[in-house]
Parts: structure tokens; C-alpha cells; sequence
């Protein structure tokens, strides 16, 4: 009966030895799983903050982006304008042209018909 005490105290013994070894690493294991939850935990944080920084900018770009757009609106409208505007100023410039054209055209055969009644008249003195 004795040695049987003796055996099991010998086995119990191994088995207390082995579960102590056991949780001996488990408890490295968790150290080292709380090091890298730590380590995470700060570079989630530092990504987080990127994160937020990159948004803002975006933001910023995003404004940047129509207010310029609204500008280059403003300005083609503007082009558009002036375009009108000076071919409005060339027809008219075109027509005032014509106009003189015309009216020289006119004054010559004046100047034509004066000249010859003027002849006419002196035959007739």
C-alpha cells in the first residue's frame, strides 16, 4: 500500500511539474499576446490620426477643387462674353464698312453727276 502512495505521489508529482511548465508558457504566450494588443492598440491610434488628417485634407483638396471649378465656370462664362461682344464690334465695324463703301460709292457718282451738270451748264452759257 505504501509503494502504491509512493507511485502515485511520484505521478502526481510529474503531472504537477508538467501543468506548472504548461502554465508557464501560457503565461509567456499571454505576456507576449498583451506586448502585441499594446503595440496595436498605439499603432491603430497613430493610423486613426493619419486617417482624420488624410480626411481633412481631402476635405480641403475637395473645396479647393469647386471653388476652382466654380472660377473656371465664371471665367469660360466671361470668355463667352467677350466673344459675343467682339463679334458684335466686327459686324458692326464690318457694316460701318459696307456703309462707307456705299456712301463713298454714292458721294462719286454725285461728284459724276455734278460734274457733268456743271459741263452742261457751261455749254449752255
Amino acid at each position: 500500500c505504501n509503494l502504491y502512495v509512493l507511485n502515485r505521489c511520484e505521478q502526481l508529482d510529474a503531472a504537477l511539474n508538467e501543468a506548472s511548465a504548461r502554465i508557464k508558457a501560457l503565461e509567456n504566450k499571454n505576456n507576449l499576446l498583451e506586448k502585441q494588443v499594446a503595440e496595436w492598440r498605439e499603432r491603430f491610434q497613430a493610423l486613426s490620426s493619419t486617417s482624420k488628417v488624410l480626411q481633412e485634407r481631402l476635405e480641403e483638396m475637395r473645396t479647393t477643387h469647386k471653388e476652382k471649378d466654380n472660377t473656371i465656370s465664371r471665367l469660360q462664362s466671361r470668355l463667352k462674353e467677350l466673344e459675343e461682344a467682339f463679334e458684335k464690334a466686327y459686324k458692326l465695324s464690318d457694316n460701318k464698312n459696307t456703309r462707307l463703301k456705299e456712301e463713298n460709292k454714292m458721294f462719286q457718282n454725285l461728284l459724276g453727276e455734278y460734274e457733268s451738270l456743271g459741263k452742261e451748264h457751261e455749254r449752255v452759257k
